[in-house]
């Protein structure tokens, strides 16, 4: 980052924090230790979301092998693959003996991404 975007940046915050020049200097500092102490638990809070496992939605296998291996992001892309590709209707057969039975994917599964 150039200084000059630096300073845009932190002039920025600064704005955000509703401090003007007619702010007493006491309160300045307080609203900037404010400001950065809520950027700073942002950032913790985004580093820990995308550190770890991303629990799965089914105890497949192959699920939880790509939960380990991927990332977030592609991790929920995977997942809604997985929920459009399962997408079926099952039902017994009626021109079909007892252990007969249709499966059809719905309208939904026509949507894998």
């Amino acid at each position: 980052m150039v200084s000059t975007q630096r300073s845009e940046s932190m002039n920025k915050l600064v704005k955000s924090a509703h401090v003007d020049a007619n702010t007493p200097l006491h309160e300045f500092a307080k609203q900037m230790m404010k400001l950065l102490r809520s950027r700073k638990m942002k950032e913790a809070k985004e580093t820990l979301g995308c550190k770890g496992q991303k629990e799965t939605n089914t105890l497949y296998e192959f699920e939880i092998k790509v939960a380990r291996a991927y990332t977030r992001a592609v991790m929920n892309r995977f997942e809604e693959s997985m929920k459009y590709a399962t997408a079926y209707k099952i039902a017994h057969d009626l021109d079909g003996g007892v252990n007969d039975w249709v499966v059809q994917h719905t309208k939904r599964s026509n949507r894998i991404v």
